[in-house]
């Protein structure tokens, strides 16, 4: 009893220095918290907005019949808009102003549709604005604009910020929705397997201290959540079910004669072992994607493999006190095992001895079409079918790129020597570089610049002549809508153009990328100017070539280190094998399934193998503890026999149990953390069906007719 109290009083302490500071948990989910902090691609971005401002675009899309005949609403809406602090600029359809003096960003004039059925505000956000601010600001515009009445409402709101936004909000929702809803499917199958509430209820602290501890470490070293550490709760649900599974099948394992406090010790002595090493190899999956150069995927990481030390302390220490205040929960002997006895097991061996051959050749006929299922599978993301087709996101996306312009930009900036860069030759390159890409890139819809003239057609022609542009440039005297495209700094201009593009996959706007940048390597422009595409964009580009890389090295890294883990705890290289046999074909079949079914690797699957591979080993390193064990008493089929007696009916439970769970995350309104379920519920089934097929034809060998021995104690 004094034993139970001190953990009592431990695990209330080091809950209360980590709830603290939960309240200062904040979510993120920016493009820039994708990339690590010295990303070539983030110091662009910060030094193009220090000389252009923000370069990401925020929309307000309406359409319907003839919308200039409502200008009241227009003026009245453009001046509430600027009341707003958070923005900087605000720029209505040109037929709203068109008696404004000087110059107007050239964007503007994309601003409504030829037939006047389609318009929008073009919002310019203040630079700077924290992740709070900038959902403020989109709360904001959704009270003013999005509920606006007719005719001019209701409007659509599109932008990065928009993403952001709503990504945040889900992955809230996410938190609070999925965890409970993995939990609860878990503690159902708990029940279901023990018939014991008690032992989920103890198991349900177990879960909520975990989740508690790892979420308040988050907080108290400033790390935020995001899509993908909102998996984090229903993660740790999974892994503290099958823990409380395992315990409780080996407590009850043992005879009713068994006083409680013996069977406790026993139990907990007699799976210490191979439940360390299940804790080990399941923490190092996880902390396998702490090598990740992205941000989020090692937070995911490292907290997770936090959380599931946390997972196995307190199943080792809290779970079993707080089962030990109920003097109703007994052990039960094997009788009360009775849809998988002994006399089961030893049949299915003897099955698996005579199907041995077709089994382990159908297996790896499995794997070896899998692999060539992995040669397919592409890297890949596309940020509209992250969200359900009928979200705002998407189909705002989708209207204003339909019926105005494009949404995701990509900036060139040309910078060079005043004099070079200002000469008829050089204006003329230019030109002719801009000409050629309008033309030959599908996904480019306008250009936007103060030296051409806005249009929706092919053709491009200047708004100044480069004798007037001299000119103009000459008086320094520059308006607003002219700064944020054109630089002077002492003798040099620099000058910045934007191609407005359709929103597509990483890959389409990668490959655009790539082709401009080996346009302006081989561009005629004079040897003094360079030219560099800058802005947001490439950011986007940048996170997807980290992706693979972050599959390959945190499989690697996972797969040796659990693989030395194994090696350790059981002291034999054969046995490392064996252990990993079952758990890399399962992965295999999944990468497989991946490319074959067309599912890419994105921010989600791109974790998939190593958080996979340390999920299913644990079924691995319990079946051959038990083999192990029984194999020094009787031959190889005997041991068997034994092992999947003792721990079929667990392992079975605890496959289903992260089965289900994952399989959970398909209510998830985000298609990656979707499919992140699906494919790693996709591997426990198959993990289930080599620890209990492969694996077991692998090491039953030996005598057909061998005696077990009698015992009710199967420790």
């Amino acid at each position: 009893m004094l034993r139970s109290s001190l953990t009592f009083v431990s695990v209330a302490l080091v809950t209360l220095v980590l709830a603290l500071p939960l309240n200062t948990l904040r979510v993120d989910n920016t493009a820039e918290s994708w990339l690590p902090s010295d990303s070539p691609g983030l110091r662009s971005l910060k030094a193009f907005e220090s000389r252009f401002g923000d370069g990401s675009l925020l929309m307000a899309y309406v359409s319907g019949p003839n919308l200039p005949q409502h200008l009241s609403q227009w003026k009245s809406l453009t001046a509430q808009l600027r009341t707003i602090p958070a923005l900087d600029a605000v720029y209505p359809p040109r037929f709203v102003e068109e008696d404004v003096d000087g110059p107007r960003p050239p964007v503007t004039a994309y601003l409504n549709s030829p037939d006047n059925a389609h318009a929008a505000f073009l919002l310019q956000a203040k630079t700077g604005l924290s992740v709070d601010d900038q959902s403020k600001l989109i709360e904001r515009l959704e009270a003013m604009l999005v509920q606006s009445p007719p005719p001019l409402g209701p409007f659509g709101l599109a932008g990065t910020m928009v993403i952001t936004h709503d990504l945040d909000t889900g992955s809230r929702e996410s938190l609070s929705m999925m965890g409970p809803l993995v939990a609860l499917a878990m503690c159902a199958l708990l029940f279901f397997s023990t018939h014991q509430w008690r032992g989920v209820v103890a198991a349900l602290v177990v879960l909520f201290l975990a989740s508690v501890w790892s979420l308040g470490l988050m907080a108290y070293l400033g790390r935020p959540l995001n899509l993908v550490v909102s998996t984090l709760p229903p993660i740790l649900a999974v892994v503290t079910i099958t823990q409380a599974m395992h315990i409780l099948a080996f407590f009850h394992s043992f005879p009713a004669s068994h006083s409680r406090e013996l069977a406790w010790r026993e139990a907990l002595q007699g799976i210490f072992w191979p439940s360390l090493l299940c804790c080990v190899t399941t923490a190092t999956g996880f902390a396998s994607l702490a090598i990740s150069t992205i941000p989020p995927i090692r937070d995911l990481g490292i907290f997770t493999a936090f959380g599931v030390v946390s997972t196995f302390i307190l199943s080792f220490t809290l779970f079993p006190s707080l089962l030990r205040l109920s003097a109703a929960v007994l052990p039960r002997g094997v009788q009360a095992q009775t849809w998988f006895t002994l006399d089961r097991a030893t049949s299915y061996t003897h099955w698996l001895l005579r199907w041995r051959t077709p089994i382990i050749a159908a297996i790896i006929g499995a794997a070896a079409f899998a692999l060539l299922g992995i040669y397919r599978i592409r890297v890949e993301s596309h940020i509209l079918e992250f969200f359900p087709a009928t979200q705002r996101v998407p189909m705002n996306y989708r209207a204003i790129e339909k019926n105005l312009m494009g949404l995701t930009p990509i900036d060139i900036v040309f910078s060079g020597p005043r004099d070079v860069l200002l000469s008829d030759k050089t204006l003329a390159a230019y030109k002719r570089f801009f000409a050629e890409v309008v033309e030959s890139e599908a996904l480019v819809q306008q250009l936007v610049s103060i030296l051409i003239e806005p249009s929706r057609q092919k053709q491009l022609d200047f708004v100044l002549s480069p004798a007037e542009l001299r000119e103009a440039i000459a008086s320094d005297d520059l308006p607003d809508a002219i700064g944020r495209f054109l630089v002077l700094d002492d003798s040099r201009i620099i000058l910045r153009t934007t191609l407005l593009t359709t929103t597509d996959s990483s890959n389409a706007v990668f490959g655009l990328i790539e082709r401009l940048r080996a346009r302006l390597a081989a561009q005629s422009i004079d040897g003094a100017i360079t030219g560099t595409i800058e802005g947001p964009t490439p950011l986007f580009v940048e996170g997807q070539v980290l992706l693979l890389k972050t599959q390959i090295e945190s499989f690697a890294v996972a797969l040796a280190v659990t693989a030395l883990v194994v090696f350790a705890g059981f002291r034999s290289v054969r046995v490392a094998i064996l252990a990993l046999l079952p758990n890399v074909v399962p992965i295999a079949l999944t990468l497989g399934f991946m490319g074959w079914r067309g599912i890419p690797l994105n921010t989600a699957t791109v974790t998939v193998a190593g958080i996979a591979l340390g999920l299913i080993v644990d079924d691995t390193i319990h079946f051959l503890y038990r083999y192990l064990n029984a194999r020094k008493q009787m031959d190889p089929q005997a041991a068997v026999s034994r092992a999947l007696f003792t721990m079929g009916k667990a392992a079975i439970v605890s496959s289903g149990a992260v089965a289900l769970g994952f399989a959970l995350f398909a209510f998830s309104p985000f298609k990656p953390t979707a499919y992140f379920g699906l494919l790693i519920a996709i591997t426990a089934i198959s993990a289930s069906v080599c620890d209990l097929v492969f694996l077991p034809a692998l090491l039953a060998r030996g005598a057909t007719n061998t005696s077990i021995p009698a015992s009710d104690n199967l420790k």
